[in-house]
């Protein structure tokens, strides 16, 4: 094959590759590449016409030459062969990084169907938990809102009993005071009734020898009871000082009067008084008139000592009535055991 045979076939070698590999080009690109063509074929063209002007003897010492086979080697292997082949190789280049990117996105396609269908399988096992932790969350709410009804019902009925038992132990209390007063009445009663008679009872029998007795002091009794009221009217005025002199001070004003009634009016209020026993509310007492102008009476009541232990006191006291030229005078006697 002569040379321009063969750059014909290389040329269309050439064009075959082009078509053959890779996407098709563009028309920028195949301007390029047809212009980069027929500079090749001119070329080739020339070369030609020029090896046939050569001598056939000139021809031969080329082949006959020890470097001969070289320097045809150097000629039919020009610039644009390698500029032909430089192309090819880039040209497949091309298609393999081409390739290669195909490659990795379909990989990198496959990979996020792969991740979704698992994400999906992942969201599909965590639903039902969800649902049911989701239905457990309601019912707790629910149950929280009947408990705390229930405690609220709970609160009020507490608070009804608290005052109902607040009012059990007031009256539960006040029956105890009763109950003790009625107590200690019944029992200073039945030691009465059972263990002294105030009618003979020796104890105020030596009350009244001792009032005759007294009856033979009754004149000095009654000068000194006459000095004590010479002067019935009189102002007393005290100042009272919380602490320096220099305080605000309190001023009292006392003034003492005889009481503006007869001497039988006067008398007679006391004497009544005298006789209805009055005492206070820790004491039980019995009062008892053996005679006109005789009133005996006797208190019990208890009194508690700093220790913690108590002492139970009973008093007699005797008074009688005892008619003057001037009025009346009382006297009284008392003991205590």
């Amino acid at each position: 094959m002569s040379l321009f045979d063969d750059g014909t076939a290389t040329s269309q070698l050439d064009e075959s590759i082009a078509t053959d590999a890779g996407a098709p080009l563009s028309s920028r690109e195949q301007g390029i590449l047809e212009s980069f063509l027929e500079q090749t074929d001119l070329l080739e063209h020339n070369e030609a016409a020029m090896l046939d002007v050569i001598k056939p003897s000139g021809r031969k010492r080329l082949v006959d030459s020890p470097d001969g086979k070289s320097l045809l080697a150097k000629k039919s292997n020009p610039s644009w062969k390698r500029r032909r082949d430089e192309l090819r190789r880039l040209r497949i280049e091309a298609q393999t990084m081409q390739n290669h990117v195909t490659f990795l996105t379909l990989k990198k396609t496959y990979e996020q169907l792969f991740d979704s269908s698992n994400q999906s399988e992942g969201l599909g096992r965590w639903k039902d938990p969800a649902m049911n932790e989701k239905l457990q969350c309601e019912k707790a709410k629910a149950e929280n809102e009947q408990l705390k009804e229930k405690l609220q019902n709970c609160v009020q009925t507490c608070n009804l009993l608290q005052t109902a038992l607040t009012a059990a132990e007031t009256q539960h209390k006040e029956l105890l005071t009763a109950n003790t007063a009625t107590t200690q009445a019944l029992q200073f009663e039945m030691q009465t009734n059972h263990n002294l008679d105030l009618e003979n009872s020796i104890i105020f029998n030596n009350l009244e020898h001792s009032a005759d007795a007294r009856l033979n002091e009754l004149d000095a009794l009654l000068y000194e009871a006459y000095i004590s009221t010479f002067d019935p009217d009189a102002d007393l005025v005290q100042i009272h000082r919380a602490g320096s002199e220099e305080t605000d001070a309190m001023v009292e004003f006392k003034r003492s009067r005889l009481m503006p009634f007869t001497v039988d009016k006067t008398s007679s209020a006391a004497w009544d008084l005298m006789q209805l026993g009055v005492t206070n509310n820790n004491c039980a007492g019995r009062v008892i008139r053996r005679a006109d102008d005789l009133v005996a009476s006797k208190e019990r009541f208890t009194y508690m000592l700093k220790g913690g232990g108590n002492v139970e006191i009973r008093s007699h006291c005797l008074m009688k009535r005892v008619q003057i030229p001037t009025g009346t005078i009382v006297l009284v006697e008392a003991t205590n055991v």
